[in-house]
């Protein structure tokens, strides 16, 4: 069950990445935003399956919750 969780962080990342680029003109910083969010899913996904140690996955997880509330405050 846990890897599927893990999967799906890579899934994930590649899903926000393919509906971005399925947009004719999204604005830059919406672009960026999410390009960046993606990566971060994919790397954790990356990381848990290789099971890394917690001080590997905590600085993505801190930059997972900067980056959801910087898509938060362009999304208002």
């Amino acid at each position: 069950m846990a890897a599927n969780a893990r999967l799906a962080l890579l899934g994930g990342g590649a899903y926000l990445r393919d509906s971005l680029n399925a947009q004719t003109a999204p604005p830059a910083d919406l672009a960026e935003a999410v390009n960046s969010l993606a990566a971060t899913i994919e790397q954790l996904g990356v990381n848990y399956l290789a099971n890394a140690k917690n001080d590997a996955q905590a600085p993505l997880r801190h930059d997972l919750d900067s980056e959801i509330a910087t898509l938060k405050k362009l999304c208002e």
